[in-house]
């Protein structure tokens, strides 16, 4: 698939998406809200070692300075 065909695919996906969050109860988007925040909870670990993946790799293929901190998480409580 060249880069227009899946960026109109993204996009057609992005419209489909839109119109089921517009049609969806405000039960069903803080239901889903929730499940995504715990899935998250639950992989943090893993997020957070895969990021710190991504800031090895960057800092050895020389990202500029700004572009790193964007990478790194912040600390709780900065």
């Amino acid at each position: 698939m060249n880069i227009q065909d899946y960026m109109q695919t993204v996009g057609r996906n992005a419209r489909e998406a839109s119109r089921a969050m517009a049609a969806a109860s405000t039960a069903a988007k803080n239901a889903a809200l929730l499940a995504m925040a715990a899935a998250v909870r639950a992989q943090t670990s893993a997020i957070l070692e895969a990021n710190a993946a991504d800031v090895a790799e960057a800092k050895a293929n020389g990202l500029d300075a700004a572009l790193l901190d964007r990478l790194t998480p912040l600390r709780q409580g900065h």
